[in-house]
């Protein structure tokens, strides 16, 4: 199962129209809503390519806490500006979950900031927004 909400600023979804440019990544965070330690395997995809992949290991949520406290940052962001799919498997399950956000129209030089979002122990969830003020004109991380 999975679910698609969208928070803050999305962008239109559409063709991209002639003016559109790819945006980049900002940042990528998964949240662990479940008292359970899980492993969140993601794969960025730039125009088919794999531009980044990783399994991500996500605490638990403190169950006495009225906020999510099982939050990660993925390693690894920004990422370049592209045409991006994002893929997500929870722990040990077979099926990729996906998001194409090839074909979004943001601002110029906004970015995307996308979170994966642990459910339950089958149930991931992609929140995605947009912004400018914290994106303007980033580089790619360093190679060290």
């Amino acid at each position: 199962m999975i679910f698609l909400p969208l928070a803050g600023c999305s962008g239109m979804l559409g063709d991209g129209g002639n003016d559109s440019e790819p945006a980049s990544v900002h940042r990528l965070l998964i949240e662990n809503r479940t008292p359970e330690n899980h492993t969140v395997h993601l794969q960025l995809l730039d125009s088919g390519e794999v531009s980044y992949w990783r399994s991500v290991e996500v605490p638990v949520t403190d169950a006495d806490s009225d906020i999510v406290t099982g939050v990660k940052l993925a390693p690894g962001f920004p990422q370049p500006p592209g045409e991006y799919t994002l893929l997500a498997r929870l722990d040990d399950n077979s099926d990729w979950r996906h998001i194409d956000y090839s074909n979004t129209s943001v601002p110029e030089d906004a970015c995307f900031e996308i979170v994966v979002t642990v459910e339950d122990s089958t149930t991931l969830g992609f929140l995605s927004s947009t912004d400018v003020a914290v994106c303007g004109k980033q580089s790619a991380p360093s190679e060290n």
